[in-house]
């Protein structure tokens, strides 16, 4: 499964949230893969997932969690930002996220999201919202982070060295899809910065597979 990543295709965004909001894509068994609802939905969610803020159509930010249930994204590494600091760890198994976004509105954040307590708890919540299973943030809490991933759109931190590839991911089977085969998808840049081009590859979850890195020249 080939599709390309383009940061600055909105247009490409959008015709993917299209096809996956009118196809049925929202019920379990839609999205299995090889599904044309699994690779608009990839398209949707690696765009989501990579690209800044600003590139990402509102209409992708309010529904990419329609989702959740139904399709399996990836785990995908923002792009290294120069002279941020390292991303908090994430924590899924207590109430850390949930705490940050009240204490986000609570401290009125979305007025002056640069304060570094503001920044801090901004992080929190995004990391949890990023790295733990459906199900840890309340709808609330994923729904507010939408809304302030605007406003705080320059509080950026790095989940990766700038040396790790954040276009090779794999995916983990979540809740309610434990009889979901393991799956990476590759990216593989392509000559501009950004646009990439993923491919898909299934295997099988009694043999994991090892981990391939793009060559880079």
């Amino acid at each position: 499964m080939n599709f390309m990543i383009d940061c600055d295709d909105r247009q490409a965004m959008t015709d993917a949230l299209d096809f996956i909001n009118t196809n049925g894509c929202t019920e379990k068994g839609s999205c299995e893969a090889g599904t044309e609802c699994e690779k608009n939905y990839l398209i949707v969610q690696s765009h989501y997932g990579l690209c800044p803020e600003e590139n990402i159509p509102e209409a992708i930010e309010d529904g990419i969690h329609d989702f959740d249930e139904s399709c399996l994204g990836c785990d995908i590494l923002r792009a290294y930002t120069v002279g941020a600091p390292d991303c908090p760890a994430a924590v899924c198994a207590d109430t850390s996220g949930e705490d940050a976004y009240v204490s986000l509105i609570e401290k009125n954040c979305a007025s002056d999201c640069l304060t570094d307590e503001c920044k801090g708890l901004f992080l929190t919540l995004r990391v949890v919202h990023e790295s733990c299973p459906n199900g840890v943030l309340t709808d609330a809490a994923e729904r507010g982070l939408q809304d302030l991933e605007g406003l705080c759109k320059d509080v950026v931190c790095n989940a990766g060295g700038k040396d790790d590839d954040p276009f090779t991911c794999t995916e983990v089977d979540k809740a309610g899809y434990d009889d979901r085969d393991d799956y990476r998808v590759t990216f593989s840049p392509a000559p501009s910065p950004s646009t990439y081009e993923p491919t898909l590859t299934a295997f099988p979850t009694t043999d994991p597979p090892v981990e391939t890195v793009p060559d880079r020249g």
